[in-house]
């Protein structure tokens, strides 16, 4: 069977483990964004308490910049898998959406059920 044998068992995985790292590796990107940008406002504090942030040690243009690249990396992770289909198909449909919300709803329904394996 296909998941008796060693490589069979790591394909049959591999779509689920990709989605787990990719939420993985969005979340944790996003969360770095939020705590340097944070350690941002509260240098002038971290600075007088002496707490080793990253704008105490490496100045405030660094961690704004390393906040913003981690932030881009969690954006690019967060369109690259079903979400970003999602987004896309609401977009499509609020663009060709005469009749209401009906095909704004469709579009997202259908975007949900064809991203299952991702």
């Amino acid at each position: 069977s296909l998941a008796s044998s060693p490589s069979g068992a790591r394909a049959a995985l591999s779509p689920a483990l990709s989605s787990v790292s990719r939420l993985v590796l969005t979340l944790f990107a996003g969360f770095m964004s939020r705590e340097m940008l944070m350690d941002v406002t509260d240098v002038e504090g971290d600075r007088a308490a002496g707490v080793q942030t990253v704008p105490v040690r490496h100045g405030l243009r660094y961690a704004s910049r390393a906040a913003l690249a981690s932030a881009m990396v969690m954006a690019a992770l967060a369109v690259s898998g079903p979400a970003g289909r999602l987004v896309a198909a609401g977009w499509v449909a609020a663009a060709s959406a005469g009749e209401g919300i009906v095909p704004v709803l469709s579009a997202v329904a259908s975007a949900l059920l064809g991203a299952r394996g991702d």
